[in-house]
């Protein structure tokens, strides 16, 4: 269970981190739609373990799920303008911090979910974490000064993907979660093609063109993905779900970390400070939200995870 779980999340880490590089050096939605272009292709073999009985069900759900990743490809293009204001540890803290969140202001609109005092209290915390994570000063010369733009768009960023997740939820009630999730990144990846072709048809940015050497340096630097799904969706099936995620949140320092020496993002410790208090707020938040046994396979049983990926999935057993 723990090699799987911390494999998932050192596999999450390590994409994130590696794109960092082409986020910043290319124009954004050109960006997005390589990298879940790539995606389409790394997670192949994730539709190889569903099968081709679950592959032959996802036509009646391609609406929904072109929705999420109309959703999805707009919070992704947003997250990647944050990364040009603020270091790679805030944005992943703030996005992670937002999205969960969003998803329990979801849960309360649309689910009568009752929130109970100690996700109040933990909620509380989050904010006051990340609030004072992202206004921490601490120059760095290779990130422009527009910080609270950035904290806008990755906010902004973290409730258009928990909206997306909603959605993503629903159609994996009744969807094998390796096909909805490959189908959703693949959608994303379209979408965004077409965002950037409609914004160069009206005299916009033109979608920047690469070459094949550099779509294969990002499908190898993304590929990492489809070992973080499998990884945290083996891991729940024999471990605590709540403490599988809670673990999974551990991504967040460890980037940070992993930024320090790739793009000389050395925090001072009162970020690391608060970049540790946002991870334990998140992980007692997930912990009181996720059922403490072991996923078991029971018959036309529904339980919801949060994963570090996805945040909010749902696996038919």
């Amino acid at each position: 269970f723990f090699i799987a779980i911390l494999l998932s999340t050192f596999a999450y880490a390590l994409q994130g981190i590696f794109m960092v590089r082409y986020i910043r050096s290319m124009d954004h939605l050109s960006a997005g739609m390589y990298r879940t272009l790539s995606l389409s292709i790394s997670m192949l073999p994730l539709l190889f373990l569903a099968g081709w009985e679950n592959i032959s069900q996802v036509l009646p759900f391609i609406p929904t799920l072109i929705l999420a990743a109309v959703l999805g490809a707009v919070g992704q293009w947003t997250s990647f303008f944050a990364y040009q204001s603020l270091p790679v540890g805030t944005v992943q803290a703030l996005g992670a911090s937002s999205r969960v969140i969003g998803l329990i202001i979801l849960g309360v609109l649309y689910f009568g979910d009752q929130v109970t005092g100690e996700q109040y209290f933990w909620m509380a915390g989050i904010i006051i974490a990340t609030s004072l994570l992202a206004m921490a000063k601490n120059h760095m010369p290779h990130l422009d000064t527009k910080v609270i733009s950035g904290i806008i768009w990755e906010v902004i960023s973290g409730f258009l993907v928990a909206l997306a997740f909603f959605f993503m939820g629903k159609v994996s009630k009744e969807l094998d979660p390796f096909v909805s999730a490959y189908f959703w990144e693949t959608f994303i990846g379209i979408t965004s093609f077409l965002i950037a072709f409609t914004r160069q048809s009206f005299g916009g940015k033109k979608l920047e063109k690469i070459s094949l050497k550099t779509f294969k340096r990002i499908l190898l630097v993304c590929s990492p993905t489809m070992v973080g799904t499998g990884g945290f969706a083996y891991a729940v099936t024999i471990g605590p779900i709540g403490l599988a995620s809670a673990i999974g949140t551990a991504g967040i320092p460890l980037t940070t970390l992993m930024a320090h020496y790739l793009y000389h993002e050395k925090l001072t410790r009162t970020q690391w400070f608060w970049i540790w208090m946002t991870v334990v707020t998140i992980a007692g938040l997930k912990l009181s939200l996720n059922h403490p046994q072991p996923l078991f396979k029971k018959e036309g049983r529904l339980i919801y995870i949060f994963s570090p990926q996805y945040e909010l999935q749902s696996m038919k057993t």
